[in-house]
């Protein structure tokens, strides 16, 4: 019986576990020759820890410009 138990509260934890979810108007992969990137475009909510060492911006992606 604790079995059965510990099983089903496992599934009904892991149901509710939304990892990294935001939603954004659109978004994709880009695949080419040299690697891969994946991007979003409009995400609704993001917010920045300014400390000493730095910032991070908390979101689903975080952005990272290349310049060629």
């Amino acid at each position: 019986m604790k079995k059965i138990i510990f099983i089903t509260l496992q599934i009904l934890i892991c149901s509710i576990v939304f990892a990294q979810e935001n939603t954004v108007s659109s978004g994709g992969d880009a695949l080419g020759v040299g690697g891969s990137a994946s991007y979003s475009v409009g995400q609704v909510v993001y917010t920045t820890h300014t400390g000493v060492n730095g910032s991070i911006a908390q979101g689903v992606q975080q952005p990272y410009e290349i310049s060629v």
